[in-house]
């Protein structure tokens, strides 16, 4: 899947990861058009949900597999299935077990965001097609969600006269089912799989945004990018519905004060990247505490090239045939972004960090 500013979401299929077929376009401005928006709405959020917990009730558990997509202050959920076409239609797939087919997107169900101070924490379950799920309770409609915005504090200033609470990123974590929603107004949200926030996070005397979320795999460690450049880490705790956070450390060395950062990721269990406009690529300890002020490592420091993305790839080299103990996890970084972006793409640099963990595992 892609999206970009432009409000359009696109999936993708490729037999062979060489030549890519549109199967499916989503067009968010087409979606939001009842709410009378000068600009497309800016998609900074997309993910595939293996198994969104919370909408099925039953004796046996279902898995709901969804792709997750934001449209400003919106985050949309769309069941993927698919549908036989005849050969002629122009965005089909081939496939040799199941002939040829279609991705069709249902909507199951969207959530709107406000001030925190609204009902609900600022987050309402609502729909933006006629499909989704049918709530009978906090379903308000364009009129009442633009009143929500009014008379509260503006950001971003003359940029937003609307007052809208952008989705910056968001991300689902399967282990504990919470969705992680980092807004413009300097809150975090934690939504369960119903749609209600069980948990709004804010940092004292914080007057940024936050710009990225990301999750550890247990689900049990969030990590938070702030447009001032810091990086904060906390800890998740589930006691039956009631979720608690608490606030470990804040990671302000490293990158330049002030440049804010795109994104950060757990890499392991002991090890968060973090990467933003400044063209830094650091590496923390996952169980600092308190602030810290230096990163174990600056894997990159190269300011013509801002990097906009990461991607993990992890390799337990464990299980391979040479039974070799010194390789027990490798990781390869794949890097987006830079400025030389054009008609053939944007420059991916590929980075080994194996040796940097197996370093971090003698000092300790």
């Amino acid at each position: 899947a892609s999206s970009g500013a432009d409000g359009v979401v696109k999936l993708w299929a490729s037999a062979d990861a060489t030549d890519w077929t549109c199967l499916y376009t989503i067009e968010h401005s087409i979606l939001l058009k009842e709410f009378k928006r000068e600009d497309p709405p800016q998609v900074y959020a997309l993910q595939f949900i293996n198994h969104w917990k919370g909408i099925a009730q039953s004796e046996f558990p279902v898995r709901n597999n969804f792709l997750m997509t934001s449209s400003d202050d919106f985050i949309h959920l769309w069941e993927i299935g698919e549908v036989e076409i005849k050969t002629s239609e122009n965005i089909s797939i081939k496939n040799d077990y199941q002939g040829i087919q279609v991705i069709r997107l249902v909507e199951v169900m969207s959530m709107n965001f406000t001030c925190l101070d609204d009902i609900g924490f600022g987050v309402t379950v609502t729909n933006v097609t006629t499909a989704g799920l049918k709530t009978t309770t906090g379903e308000r409609d364009s009129s009442e969600l633009n009143n929500a915005k009014r008379h509260k504090p503006n950001f971003g200033g003359e940029r937003n006269p609307q007052n809208i609470i952008y989705v910056f990123d968001a991300s689902y974590n399967a282990a504990n089912g919470l969705l992680g929603v980092a807004l413009s107004d300097g809150s975090l949200r934690l939504i369960n799989g119903r749609g209600t926030c069980v948990c709004p996070i804010t940092l004292p005397e914080n007057h940024s945004h936050f710009t990225s979320v990301s999750w550890d795999s247990a689900g049990k460690n969030l990590a938070i990018c702030v447009s001032s450049g810091d990086l904060v880490l906390l800890s998740i705790e589930l006691n039956g519905s009631s979720v608690k956070s608490s606030c470990n450390a804040v990671l302000n060395g490293g990158h330049i004060q002030g440049r804010p950062l795109y994104g950060a990721a757990f890499c392991g269990d002991d090890l968060v990247l973090s990467w933003g406009v400044d063209g830094r690529l650091c590496l923390w300890d996952s169980k600092s505490n308190g602030s810290v002020v230096a990163p174990i490592s600056i894997l990159l420091a190269n300011p013509v090239y801002p990097i906009f993305t990461v991607d993990i790839f992890h390799f337990d080299s464990s299980k391979s045939e040479d039974n070799d103990t010194t390789k027990k996890l490798q990781a390869t970084i794949a890097c987006g972004g830079g400025r030389d972006g054009g008609f053939i793409g944007v420059p991916i640099q590929l980075h080994d960090i194996s040796h940097t963990h197996m370093i971090k595992q003698k000092d300790v």
